[in-house]
């Protein structure tokens, strides 16, 4: 098992050849609300969601499907009225971009989600550069060079396309460690994947590469390292919180450019530990951390010995426990100077990564839910 000070050492050894050290050390955001670009995200209309969160400063967004925009009218117009950022779910991603060995770049998808955004007035948060569930085959089969190379190259190039004022969030690594750790600090457990068998310092090296190819172009680009279960720094998600803080606190005294965590709040009807995001949040914005809440769902299933428990009997009871969890997480949010964007992992329940579980705002006929008038009544209370 490769513990953290090996990785650094690696690293540290492979830097000057792939001249990508020299990344200036980062400062202190010391005011987070500067980072929402007014000029780049249309106000909206009054009483949405995004006319509320604009005047606060906030990016409140959903992810979306290319294909679901294309052929839903009421998916559609609530995606566009309601939100100022939208997040592609997978559109983005290298599995898509590079599905075929040796026929380049497909960034079709990706490109017209984002001129959707452009159209609407609209933030755009890139997810994801690299993350082990969305490495092609082919990619993964590639001697290890190849494979460290292509990705430098593949995280070059996105931000080439993509870098601008509408796109300043960037998911550079996603997912990168286990859930379980028994020594967060001293031997982060990390995820037992092909990208971390063959670039197991790729969640610095990559964060570098990002960040110097924004700066050549002079283009503004805040890079994440997003991940799940991490929410809290109490309970069951202690030990991943915690080995994350101490990856970003040693990376960063290190100069790597890490500008913040994206969190990404999949939770079940159990949630409660509003407290614990609190101290989470505050201490990564105490090393001058950025925090975003990345792919919000609250689902009526939830995991049971290891095998996933699909909701029994949806009702009001159930759907009022979904909206107090909305709220709460989007209070913990407002509250915390540095966590500037609150973003649902879709919006209907009637397309959604957790079938039966009914996780978003929107039934699946597309009416408003009690996490909808939570969410908005938070919105304009805090």
């Amino acid at each position: 098992m490769w513990n953290l000070c090996v990785v650094l050492a690696l690293l540290t050894a492979l830097l000057p050849d792939r001249g990508i050290a020299q990344v200036p050390r980062i400062n202190k955001v010391s005011n987070w609300k500067s980072v929402f670009p007014k000029k780049a995200v249309r106000r909206g209309q009054p009483g949405t969601f995004r006319h509320i969160a604009w005047g606060k400063n906030l990016f409140f967004g959903c992810a979306v499907s290319i294909y679901n925009q294309n052929d839903f009218k009421q998916y559609r117009d609530i995606t566009r009225r309601e939100f100022n950022m939208i997040v592609a779910k997978s559109e983005c991603k290298m599995r898509k971009i590079m599905k075929v060995k040796n026929k380049g770049y497909d960034w079709k998808e990706c490109d017209a989600l984002l001129d959707l955004a452009k159209k609407e007035g609209q933030y755009y948060r890139y997810h994801a550069i690299a993350w082990y569930s969305s490495t092609p085959g082919w990619v993964n089969a590639l001697p290890q060079k190849q494979f460290r190379d292509l990705f430098i190259k593949f995280t070059k190039d996105a931000i080439k396309r993509y870098a601008q004022p509408r796109v300043q969030s960037w998911d550079v690594a996603n997912e990168a460690l286990e859930q379980t750790q028994k020594s967060p600090a001293k031997n982060p457990k990390w995820r037992k994947s092909m990208l971390y068998k063959k670039f197991p310092d790729h969640l610095e090296v990559l964060h570098r590469v990002a960040k110097n190819e924004a700066s050549r172009l002079k283009k503004p680009a805040r890079l994440f390292y997003n991940d799940f279960g991490a929410e809290s720094s109490r309970g069951w998600m202690k030990g991943k919180a915690d080995a994350i803080f101490h990856i970003v606190k040693q990376l960063r005294a290190r100069g790597a450019p890490i500008d913040g965590v994206g969190f990404q709040a999949h939770l079940s009807l159990d949630w409660s530990d509003y407290n614990g995001v609190a101290q989470n949040f505050k201490r990564l914005g105490q090393m001058g951390l950025e925090v975003q809440l990345t792919e919000v769902d609250v689902t009526c299933g939830r995991p049971v010995k290891g095998k996933w428990q699909f909701c029994q009997g949806w009702n009001q009871k159930k759907r009022e426990q979904q909206a107090k969890i909305f709220a709460g997480m989007l209070r913990v949010c407002m509250k915390a100077p540095n966590c500037t964007a609150f973003v649902t992992w879709g919006v209907s329940d009637r397309w959604t990564w957790r079938p039966k579980d009914h996780p978003f705002i929107y039934d699946a006929k597309f009416n408003k839910k009690p996490a909808w008038f939570s969410l908005m009544n938070t919105l304009k209370a805090n």
